[in-house]
Parts: C-alpha cells; sequence; structure tokens
C-alpha cells in the first residue's frame, strides 16, 4: 500500500462531517460527469448527506474515513453492515457477506496516485465484503477485481436521479 508522503487516510470524526459530505458530493460529481443537472441534484442533497454521515458516525457499526494532504480532502470511504434499506426494499438476495463498502470516492487531483488501493486497505483490509458498482464504470471493476472481489452476477437499475444505469454487486469472500 503506497501512499505519497504528507497524504493521511483517518477515520472521519463528526468535526469533519461537511468536509465529508463536500469531499463525497464532490467527488460523485466529477467521478460521473452526467452534467450540470446531475451535479445540481447531487448538491441539493447536501443536508440529506450530512444527516447520514452524522448517523453512521454515532453508529459504531459503520466507518467512516477521509484522506488529506495539505491542500485539504483527498476522497471518502464509508464501510458498514449490509444490506442497506434499499436492497431489502428491492428483494435483493441477502449478500453472503455482512460487511459493505458502502461508497469510495476519489477527487479528481487524487485518482491515479495508489490512494483508491490504499483506502480499500485502510477501510476494508482483507475482511470479505461485498460492495455495488455502476456496470459501465470499468475502471471502478477492474479496480475491485485487482483487489479480489468477483461479480457475483446480480444487476440492479440505480433508478432516475442515477440516469438508471446498471449496477453489479461484487463480493470478496477469501
Amino acid at each position: 500500500m503506497h501512499t505519497e508522503p504528507g497524504t493521511t487516510i483517518r477515520r472521519a470524526r463528526l468535526a469533519d462531517v461537511t468536509v465529508w459530505v463536500e469531499t463525497l458530493i464532490e467527488a460523485t460529481i466529477a467521478t460521473y460527469d452526467f452534467g450540470p443537472e446531475f451535479a445540481s441534484l447531487r448538491r441539493s442533497e447536501t443536508a440529506e448527506q450530512l444527516a447520514e454521515a452524522t448517523a453512521a458516525l454515532a453508529d459504531p457499526r459503520y466507518a467512516l474515513w477521509l484522506a488529506e494532504d495539505a491542500e485539504g480532502p483527498l476522497g471518502v470511504a464509508e464501510t458498514g453492515p449490509g444490506p442497506q434499506g434499499w436492497e431489502i426494499e428491492l428483494g435483493f438476495p441477502a449478500p453472503r457477506v455482512e460487511h459493505q463498502l458502502i461508497k469510495l470516492y476519489l477527487l479528481p487531483r487524487a485518482q491515479g496516485r495508489g490512494l483508491g488501493q490504499a483506502m480499500l486497505q485502510r477501510a476494508l483490509g482483507t475482511d470479505r465484503a461485498y460492495l455495488w458498482v455502476f456496470a459501465s464504470n470499468r475502471r471502478a471493476v477492474e479496480f475491485y477485481q485487482r483487489h479480489g472481489f468477483v461479480d457475483e452476477g446480480i444487476d440492479a437499475d440505480s433508478g432516475p436521479t442515477w440516469a438508471n444505469m446498471a449496477m453489479r454487486r461484487l463480493i470478496r469472500t477469501d
């Protein structure tokens, strides 16, 4: 696991919640680049995201991670128990493992530097876990496959606020 000198990855604290959410939103917008409507929609979710992150920080089953350097935040990650409420509501089969990588996003200036691998390692170690990824995000799919995740053969539609993109569930059992 390599991170550049001066880069830290640490558990987020309540005092970090605003920076964590702002970084999540901006990294999400940059990752998917669906245009101004998508960006506006993601930014309009700030209050909801703040409430969710605050609740997660108060729940010992969840961990929120923040990567930063001297210039500021670089990325965020979240782990916790699965399945999430939306998975249950939509009737997906229970995953074979209960730990989930819920979020892992990097700002563009942090990509391609090994930080994603370092954050994944810090957030999950070698634990068994599962995640959802947009099937069209080849870079992310290949990244997770390099780190032991395999396609579980379970797909979902992300819904209209996420452009109805196909999502795929990946799992790491070893």
